[in-house]
């Protein structure tokens, strides 16, 4: 009896792994995944979740930013930050929002997708709209 239960959970453990694995990734998970660079920011004060003109933040933190998602779920990014930082990252809600976590951090960044295709993303950071008068709409393009 002993070896079938060693056996069974053998086959179990097996089972998991092969099933984790091969799992695949969604189709907005393959339009995140690569290096994004940042184009525009805008405080949508408004909350209307377009970048008008009169919001957007004139050549702010626009040189050189890059975000990269990679496939299994690492990454990081310079935006901001004048170095880069490393994070991990997931789809959320029905793969309408990205989940970061930033390493060394217990800081959670929620970023809602208003659009992406395969030049652009556009997100939104509700996190900071207190303190800077609305949400951050951030618009990158493919690198």
């Amino acid at each position: 009896m002993r070896s079938y239960l060693l056996d069974l959970s053998g086959f179990a453990t097996c089972l998991c792994l092969a099933v984790a694995c091969n799992k695949s990734s969604s189709p907005a998970q393959n339009m995140v995944v690569g290096t994004w660079e940042i184009r525009s920011v805008a405080t949508d004060s408004n909350h209307n979740n377009i970048a008008d003109s009169n919001e957007m933040w004139n050549g702010f933190y626009l040189a050189n930013n890059l975000t990269t998602f990679s496939a299994n779920g690492t990454g990081y990014t310079g935006a901001y930050l004048g170095g880069t930082i490393p994070f991990v990252w997931a789809l959320a809600q029905n793969s309408t929002y990205i989940n970061i976590l930033y390493s060394g951090t217990s800081r959670v960044q929620d970023l809602r997708i208003l659009t992406i295709n395969s030049a652009t993303l556009i997100l939104k950071d509700t996190a900071n709209q207190n303190y800077l008068g609305g949400p951050l709409i951030e618009t990158y393009v493919k690198h």
